[in-house]
């Protein structure tokens, strides 16, 4: 996966340029104006950039997500997301590649 920019920058320009806006709206009570100028940051990132940034920031959790599947005793096991969809795919995407499913197939 190629990133579009590091995790450092991400959060850089999140900060100084949708923080203060978004803060403001989440206060003012206007929750859909504030993700919509949060969406205006993902859209350039792209979903690649997204799960990029899933991966660097939770990788000790998905560490501990794969030793429990790799654990028989705790068979079966079902993945299932709270909210969103997007570290539950990206941890089921990462599980099907160890175990040989090609890239293509999962994409």
């Amino acid at each position: 996966m190629r990133a579009i920019c590091s995790t450092a920058e991400v959060y850089a320009k999140l900060f100084w340029t949708f923080g203060p806006q978004v803060a403001g709206l989440f206060a003012a009570g206007q929750k859909d104006k504030a993700k919509g100028k949060m969406m205006q940051l993902f859209d350039g990132l792209g979903l690649s950039g997204l799960y990029q940034i899933i991966l660097e920031r939770n990788s000790k959790q998905l560490c501990k997500v794969l030793k429990v599947l790799a654990e028989p005793s705790n068979h079966p096991v079902l993945l299932n997301c709270s909210h969103g969809k997007d570290r539950t795919g990206v941890t089921v995407a990462v599980l099907l590649r160890f175990l040989g499913v090609s890239k293509e197939e999962i994409a």
